[in-house]
C-alpha cells in the first residue's frame, strides 16, 4: 500500500466522556496523553498516509484539536451526535477514498493488525472489513476499513441516530448492497480488554506503557496479550471489566 491511494486514517476523539471525562487527554507515558501516543504510534507506522482526528464543534475539544496540531496532523470539527457526518467530511475534503478507523480510546491498537487488515481489504476488493464482526479480537483491537464509496452512501442513506453515532452499522448491516469482509483472528482473545472507559483501564495502561517504554510500534497484540498473562497482578486490574462495553458499540 502506499499513499497514492488516497488511503487515510481517521480517529474519532472527544473530550466528553461520561465514565472517564477527558480519557483521551489523561496521560498515560511520562508526559504524553492518551490521544498524543496512540497518533505517535500510528505515525510510526502510517507515515506516508494522512492521519485525521475528527472531533466536535464543541469548545472543550479545541484540546483535541491542539494536540492534534502539536503532532503536525490534521484535525477537522463536526457535529456532536453525528459522527458519521464528522467521517464523511473528513474524508471528503481531504480526498480520501479509503478510510481506515480508529478509536482514539485504543491507544494500543496494533499496527501490524491494521496493515493486516488493509491488506485483506484491497486483495478482496471489499466496501468494508473490520475486526468487530466477529469477537476475536482483544476488545480496544477494533479496526474497520471502508471505501469513500460506502461512506458516502451510508451519510445520504442512514436514518437511524445509531447509524450515525457509530458510524459504520449501516454500512456492514446491509451485506446486499456492500462487499463486506470479516477479518479474524486464529485464536479467540475476545476475553482480553484493552479499550479505555474507565480508570482502572488508564491504571493497566499506564502500566503497559511502562512495560514498552520508547519502543511505541514494536509490540503487537500478541506480544501484549503475553505480557497480560504472564503478569497476574496486571491481569486484575481491568479484566473484570471485559464484558461491560460490547465490541462493536
Amino acid at each position: 500500500m502506499n499513499a497514492d491511494n488516497k488511503i487515510g486514517i481517521i480517529i474519532q476523539a472527544r473530550m466528553g466522556s461520561t465514565r472517564l471525562p477527558n480519557k483521551v487527554n489523561k496521560l498515560i507515558y511520562n508526559d504524553e496523553t492518551v490521544l498524543g501516543y496512540l497518533i505517535d504510534r500510528l505515525k510510526l507506522k502510517f507515515y506516508a498516509y494522512k492521519i485525521i482526528i475528527a472531533t466536535t464543534s464543541l469548545e472543550e475539544d479545541n484540546v483535541i484539536c491542539n494536540i492534534a496540531a502539536n503532532k503536525a496532523i490534521i484535525s477537522t470539527k463536526g457535529k456532536i451526535n453525528n459522527v458519521l457526518s464528522r467521517f464523511y467530511n473528513a474524508a471528503k475534503s481531504h480526498n480520501l477514498k479509503h478510510i481506515i478507523r480508529i478509536n482514539s480510546d485504543c491507544p494500543l491498537v496494533c499496527t501490524y493488525l491494521i496493515r493486516d487488515v488493509v491488506d485483506f481489504y484491497f486483495l478482496g476488493k471489499f466496501d468494508y472489513v473490520a475486526t468487530i464482526l466477529s469477537d476475536t479480537f482483544p476488545i480496544g483491537q477494533h479496526v474497520e476499513v471502508f471505501s469513500f464509496n460506502a461512506l458516502s452512501k451510508a451519510y445520504v442513506n442512514a436514518k437511524l441516530d445509531v447509524d450515525k453515532e457509530h458510524v459504520t452499522p449501516y454500512i456492514y448491516n446491509n451485506p446486499n448492497i456492500f462487499k463486506i469482509g470479516s477479518f479474524k483472528n486464529i485464536n479467540n482473545m475476545s476475553n482480553i480488554r484493552m479499550t479505555l472507559d474507565y480508570e482502572e483501564d488508564l491504571i493497566f495502561f499506564r502500566k503497559l506503557a511502562s512495560y514498552i517504554g520508547e519502543n511505541k510500534d514494536i509490540y503487537s497484540y500478541k506480544d501484549i496479550v503475553r505480557i497480560i498473562e504472564n503478569d497476574k497482578e496486571l491481569i486484575k486490574i481491568n479484566q473484570h471489566l471485559y464484558k461491560v462495553q460490547s465490541i462493536i458499540h
